[in-house]
């Protein structure tokens, strides 16, 4: 109840980067449970104090397979 989202998102880009299609689009279900505006660029800014493009890409390249949107819903 308490877990932040961040682990929840490294289990959904790991699934996506492992082409587990259902098992992926599962945690990023419970992810977005957790944060429901968690976008593609939010998880770039998760990554603020990395500008090694090569070490992020992977991970976005997972969560954006897992189903993860790349922008925030818009607000109602």
């Amino acid at each position: 109840p308490n877990a932040k989202h961040w682990p929840f998102a490294v289990q959904a880009a790991a699934l996506g980067l492992l082409d587990r299609t259902a098992e992926a689009r599962a945690a990023v279900a419970a992810l977005l449970e957790r944060q429901p505006d968690y976008s593609l660029e939010m998880a770039r800014s998760d990554f603020f104090f990395c500008r090694d493009a090569a070490r992020i890409e992977p991970f976005l390249d997972g969560l954006r397979r897992a189903g993860v949107p790349e922008h925030a819903p818009a607000a109602a």
